[in-house]
Formats: structure tokens, C-alpha cells, sequence
């Protein structure tokens, strides 16, 4: 699950769609950044307004969420 951004890269003289998923976790407001290998501050805002309309939105557990969910199955 993650975000997915279309950017449009040329090759050659054909313009070719490129698909790229980045992870997000709303409840925590992060974003993965896959060539980072971290999880950064990215609120839905700034995502908007760095990336455009060139996304779609799909929700992702981040590494503190699944720390919670572990808690609470422990419990």
C-alpha cells in the first residue's frame, strides 16, 4: 500500500508514464521514501503541494503503528 505518483519521463522523442509507489501512513503522517530507506514528516498538505495531482492515495502501516498493533496483541 502507498502512495502511487505517475511522472511522465522522456525516452528518446516518446514520452513513457512512469508509476512510482511511495508508502504513507496517515495516522502518523509519514512518508517512505524507498531511495532514503526512511520514513519522513509528510502531512497530506505538503504531499499535495510537492507532488501535484500526479498521486493516489493508499494507506500503509508505518514501523510505529506496527509497534502498536504488536502491543496490543500481547495484551
Amino acid at each position: 500500500m502507498g502512495y502511487t505518483i505517475h511522472s511522465d519521463i522522456m525516452k528518446g522523442n516518446d514520452m513513457k508514464n512512469a508509476i512510482l509507489t511511495l508508502h504513507y501512513c496517515s495516522y502518523h503522517d509519514i512518508l517512505f521514501f524507498p531511495s532514503l530507506h526512511e520514513w519522513l514528516s509528510f502531512t497530506p498538505v505538503r504531499i499535495e503541494h510537492t507532488f501535484g495531482e500526479v498521486l493516489r492515495l493508499t494507506k500503509s502501516a508505518c514501523p510505529r503503528c506496527l509497534v502498536v498493533y504488536q502491543q496490543l496483541a500481547v495484551n
